[in-house]
């Protein structure tokens, strides 16, 4: 097949992928409850889909499964859980709508990006930067929502802002390495 992957096929790792998918609503449903038991089960839907998150692209480069299909529908999943827990926490009050505008607004803009890129034929991938942003939103999550169920007292507090700020900040410069990768995009005449 050369360096062509297959557009799609119906693989283990995009049945993962598209298993995140069905998972955010589920977590939201039961986040949305707001007892402790719910809130534990929103967290273990968050900690299976972000396991999910790491086995799909596992398991597409361990046995040669990539798919276009799959580099598109990934981080899509990956975007669509994160902004369902952003959006949780404006209404649980712990996240502000600034922030969270902040870090959907990124995601936004990346997506865009990526699309546009793809588009003209060049495909943008995560670096290790933006590897690292997806952990951090991760833990982020996590934390979040573990702080509904244990109380850490002030310095959960501290934590819990500390790991968003974290978030903000490699949102932010993750995003402006998006945009530097891409520059040559901004130049170049359409075809």
């Amino acid at each position: 097949m050369g360096s062509q992957l297959p557009a799609f096929r119906m693989n283990l790792p995009n049945v993962l992928t598209l298993a995140r998918f069905v998972m955010v609503p589920v977590f939201m449903l039961f986040l949305n409850f707001n007892t402790s038991e719910t809130t534990l089960i929103a967290l273990l839907i968050f900690l299976l889909a972000a396991l999910t998150d790491f086995l799909d692209g596992f398991l597409a480069r361990k046995f040669d499964q990539v798919t276009i299909f799959g580099k598109f529908i990934d981080p899509m999943a990956d975007k669509l859980l994160m902004v369902a827990a952003w959006l949780a926490f404006i209404e649980t009050g712990d996240l502000s709508a600034i922030a969270a505008m902040i870090l959907i607004g990124r995601e936004l803009l990346v997506t865009g990006l990526r699309v546009l890129a793809a588009a003209q034929g060049t495909v943008i991938s995560a670096g290790p930067l933006g590897k690292l942003k997806t952990v951090i939103h991760m833990i982020m999550v996590i934390v979040i929502l573990g702080s509904h169920l244990f109380d850490g007292g002030p310095w959960m507090l501290f934590f819990k802002a500390t790991l968003v700020w974290a978030s903000i900040i490699i949102s932010f410069v993750s995003g402006l390495q998006y945009f530097y990768k891409a520059k040559k995009l901004f130049f170049s005449k359409p075809s």
